[in-house]
């Protein structure tokens, strides 16, 4: 693991973007694998770049805010709106109006 997620820092950091990304495994462990390296990358990218901004939903999110794997249910979508919005709002320097 700590090879791809290495693998995975160097291709962050590299000005040419991969072709592919390429992850053996199975089951659910090796997605959160997955997920947990993706999430690396899209903050050392938002590092490298300024004007990117990295938000982690993980932490926000828990089981029954999912409709399946993919989807996010009404309550789940509301979450990431509120965290979206403290981002931005957070960007834009304005301070965040009360639900």
């Amino acid at each position: 693991m700590i090879g791809f997620t290495c693998a995975l820092k160097r291709l962050a950091d590299s000005q040419t973007p991969p072709t592919a990304v390429l992850f053996s495994g199975g089951g659910n462990d090796s997605i959160d694998k997955l997920l947990n390296c993706f999430n690396e990358v899209l903050k050392a990218v938002a590092a490298a770049r300024g004007h990117v901004h990295y938000v982690d939903f993980r932490p926000t999110m828990t089981d029954n805010d999912w409709q399946e794997e993919i989807h996010p249910t009404f309550t789940g979508f509301d979450k990431i709106t509120r965290k979206f919005r403290k981002v931005i709002q957070r960007t834009l320097g304005r301070e965040e109006a009360a639900p």
